[in-house]
């Protein structure tokens, strides 16, 4: 029985990471969420190797790479997934040069590995990674602040952020303790690779490709066309008499709270009738409001001060709801309104 059970599970441990080298080319082919689902991939990757390596030690030209390469290269897990957590959650739009730099400890690790003892590795490994997941969590806490970061997205960040933590304690177990931690560290790399796979392939928006806006059907709802409009055309003189979306922190719950409606109520009126998502229908108000702004207001306010203003949480969030509505940036419509 016990030959059995280590037979299919060699088998379990082989067919998984093989089939997440296939999901790896899948997501590079993605055009939405595109660095997003590359650095998914790219950490993917890292997991099918990790993974495979077990299997493959034992050829000598694989234990070479693994000696003078992959376990440096452990060096840029938590950057990747540091990285895809920030463009999650919206604080990053772009790649920029700077990027590069999370890989400067890979790089020097890599080209000093013959003056560098491995206990000093293995600290430098252990501290990186505590200190990105602890910058990673407190990501994903501020991102409920973001209305513009999708619940998908928020979700997605979230579960990232647990298995890296799930991780990080599994390294730190077989680092303090006698026992070897290191199998089932390799089970939750592969719990980790089957649930990008069931996302991907039960349609999860953020990985699947489809990052647009889905109009429901409502068929169980009972709201008429009468109240729909009603409660619409409440939503959108709160936003103009009341100016809420000047409020960082409007959520369709403090929205509920605050008209005394549900959430699926408002939810579906602004689906129904302004054909946006929620995020998308508060920020046509803030750049509105921000356009206005920067029309009237004297040259001393900045592009920060007024994306405050206007109730944007982040510069770069403020930035990607004002070129998506009027198509240029916050800086040159703010020089077109001074000529």
């Amino acid at each position: 029985m016990k030959e059995i059970f280590l037979t299919l599970l060699g088998l379990y441990l082989i067919i998984v990471p093989g089939s997440a080298l296939f999901l790896v080319g899948a997501l590079l082919r993605l055009r939405e969420n595109r660095y997003e689902n590359r650095l998914l991939a790219m950490f993917l990757f890292f997991a099918a190797v990790e993974i495979l390596s077990v299997f493959t030690l034992q050829i000598p030209g694989f234990r070479l790479f693994y000696n003078q390469f992959w376990k440096y290269a452990h060096l840029l897990w938590a950057p990747t997934i540091y990285l895809d957590v920030m463009f999650l959650c919206g604080i990053k739009k772009d790649f920029v040069i700077k990027d590069l730099t999370h890989g400067i400890l890979f790089l020097s690790f890599l080209v000093l590995q013959e003056i560098i003892p491995d206990i000093i590795m293995d600290s430098t490994l252990l501290l990186q990674s505590l200190a990105y997941i602890s910058i990673i969590f407190f990501i994903v806490y501020k991102s409920q602040q973001n209305s513009s970061v999708t619940r998908e997205k928020r979700i997605w960040a979230l579960m990232l952020s647990g298995f890296s933590l799930f991780f990080l304690v599994l390294v730190i177990l077989d680092n303090i303790t006698d026992h070897d931690f290191y199998f089932f560290f390799l089970i939750a790399l592969s719990l980790f690779i089957i649930t990008v796979q069931f996302n991907y392939a039960s349609g999860n928006p953020v990985l699947s490709g489809k990052n647009r806006l889905k109009q429901k059907t409502y068929k169980n709802s009972s709201l008429t066309p009468q109240m729909i409009a009603q409660y619409a055309q409440e939503i959108r003189l709160a936003m103009v008499e009341e100016e809420l979306f000047t409020d960082a922190d409007l959520t369709l719950e403090s929205l509920s709270r605050h008209l005394n409606l549900p959430v699926h109520h408002i939810s579906q009126s602004i689906n129904t009738i302004y054909k946006k998502s929620f995020s998308a229908f508060i920020n046509s108000f803030r750049v509105e409001h921000a356009k206005k702004l920067m029309q009237n207001s004297d040259a001393s306010k900045t592009i920060l001060q007024i994306a405050f203003e206007s109730g944007f949480g982040s510069k770069s969030v403020f930035n990607s709801a004002f070129k998506k509505e009027t198509g240029t940036t916050p800086t040159q419509f703010g020089k077109n309104s001074l000529k």
